[in-house]
This record gives structure tokens, C-alpha cells and sequence, in this order.
């Protein structure tokens, strides 16, 4: 398992040169690193997911790819993040294998209890939008701190919150239990790699 805290996500849509980005979070001392590029091509996202779990290895940082289970087969991933639609967990499981992580995207309370007691495969669930973001389109209303207070007691898999995580609202999040949270827009906006990772680490 990755370790607690700042689950750093380096996203193509919102910086222009996502493997930089992503090798300056690494340098700055990001853990866990995920790659996220849904408008990307396989091929370039191969490419670019060869490079950043080199350097992940090389930090001893852990290195997830978002979606295609079997590109991060192909790179050696540590990981892979899937949502609601994306392929089943059983399917990918068998492309990633046993040793890889495996998380799910979750939404609701009804989504969290249908993975408990291991049913639904998956190493660690997402939950979100904690917060109002415009990092996923696509991710509906701010659930808030309290849904996501109650996710983590109702989950028996460790909570990655997601969805407008930042320095501000960071000690909410840390008060709800949350085994780590995520941050896109509130890294790749941030002044430089080591003020914006210092800053979501740790509550202010």
C-alpha cells in the first residue's frame, strides 16, 4: 500500500508537460504519484507512464496510472485507479496481477458498501468530490466533509479523498479520517513543486 497523506495526481489536461510535472512532484518529494490522461492516446500515454515509474522507482515513490490495466502491466505500474465504468476489478486483476494496487473510484455511501468485506477486489476506494472542482467535469456536486466522515466509517478499505482538495480545507479532510487526499488543480497551480507538496502534506 501507498503511504498516508498526499496522493499527488499529475494530470495532462491540467498541465502541459505532465511528465515534467510529475518528475518535479517526485523530486519534491511526492510518495504516491498518479498519472492521469484520458485524452491521451495509448501510445503516448505509455511513453509517458515508462518514464514516471522509472523515476518513481527511483524515489521509491509509488507510481499508479489511471485506467488501461493493461498499460500499467506493460510499465510495471505499482497500480492502477479505475472508475464506476471503467473495466471490472475481477478483469483487471487478472491483467495487473496480485501484487499490483488497485483503486476505485467511489461516489456515494451505496457505491462504498458494495465494496466491503473485499467483495468488489479493490485495494482502496476514492471518495469524492469532497469539494466543488473543476478538475473532473464530469464529477458532480461536492459531497462534503460529513458524506466523506461517513464513507471512512462505513469502508473497510482505506479512503482517498478527491475533488478540490486544498491547503485550506486539508484540516477538515485530515478530521474525517481519511487515509489520504488527493490533489490536482491545487499542485499544478501551485508556485513551485516543493511549496505546493509541503503544503498538502500536512495540515496547517
Amino acid at each position: 500500500m501507498f503511504s498516508p497523506g498526499l496522493y499527488a495526481i499529475a494530470d495532462a489536461d491540467h498541465t502541459p508537460d505532465v511528465v515534467t510535472w510529475g518528475e518535479a512532484l517526485l523530486a519534491a518529494g511526492a510518495k504516491t504519484l498518479q498519472l492521469r490522461a484520458k485524452s491521451w492516446s495509448s501510445r503516448a500515454i505509455t511513453e509517458a507512464a515508462h518514464v514516471l515509474v522509472e523515476r518513481a522507482n527511483h524515489y521509491g515513490a509509488v507510481f499508479i496510472l489511471n485506467d488501461h490495466p493493461d498499460i500499467a502491466a506493460e510499465v510495471s505500474a505499482h497500480g492502477v485507479h479505475l472508475g464506476q465504468s471503467d473495466m471490472d476489478i475481477t478483469m483487471a486483476r487478472e491483467i495487473v496481477g496480485s501484487g499490483a494496487l488497485i483503486g476505485l473510484s467511489t461516489h456515494t455511501i451505496e457505491q462504498v458498501l458494495r465494496t466491503r468485506e473485499g467483495a468488489s477486489g479493490a485495494d482502496y476506494l476514492g471518495f469524492g468530490p469532497v469539494f466543488e472542482t473543476s478538475s473532473k467535469s464530469q464529477a458532480g456536486a461536492a459531497r462534503g466533509v460529513d458524506l466523506l466522515a461517513e464513507a471512512v466509517a462505513k469502508a473497510d478499505l482505506p479512503i482517498v479523498a478527491i475533488g478540490g482538495i486544498s491547503p485550506d480545507g486539508l484540516p477538515r479532510v485530515i478530521q474525517s479520517g481519511a487515509y489520504a487526499w488527493a490533489a490536482i488543480s491545487a499542485l499544478s497551480t501551485g508556485d513551485e513543486a516543493v511549496n505546493a507538496i509541503r503544503a498538502l502534506s500536512k495540515a496547517p
